[in-house]
């Protein structure tokens, strides 16, 4: 029987880069709550990040990030980013360490969402009158 943790994933930082007709590298950083300790899931828990690209949902189609379980609870996702705006969907699992076939339910989801950042072009410069001394 597995027994279910429950972990609550939070967004904890989202690096905003200027997104151009060039690809760009941001990073989004995740932390969550280590859940409670059951027989299944011992107090030495790892995790696994799964992340999907457009709007959070029940129907939402997975992919795991990490390649082995992971025993922090914070978690760095860097993303190359092409499109003028995107939405990510990230959750959480709890993994037992001695077997990592028995994992949690997921986590509740969160979404970052990466808006297209437009920079305007400087004012062309004014010159002042010379000034004679």
């Amino acid at each position: 029987m597995i027994k279910r943790i429950w972990i609550a994933a939070a967004l904890a930082c989202l690096a905003l880069i200027p997104v151009t007709t060039q690809a760009q590298t941001l990073t989004v950083t995740l932390t969550w709550t280590a859940g409670v300790a059951t027989s299944i899931l011992s107090s030495d828990a790892s995790y696994d990040v799964f992340r999907a690209t457009g709007a959070c949902a029940a129907s939402q189609t997975f992919t795991q990030l990490n390649t082995s379980p992971i025993t922090a609870t914070t978690y760095v996702d860097t993303i190359t980013q092409t499109a003028s705006a995107q939405t990510y969907c990230y959750q959480v699992t709890g993994v037992n360490s001695a077997d990592t076939t028995q994992q949690s339910a997921p986590s509740n989801q969160v979404a970052a969402v990466i808006p297209a950042v437009v920079l305007a072009a400087p004012a062309a410069p004014v010159l002042a009158a010379p000034v004679v001394q």
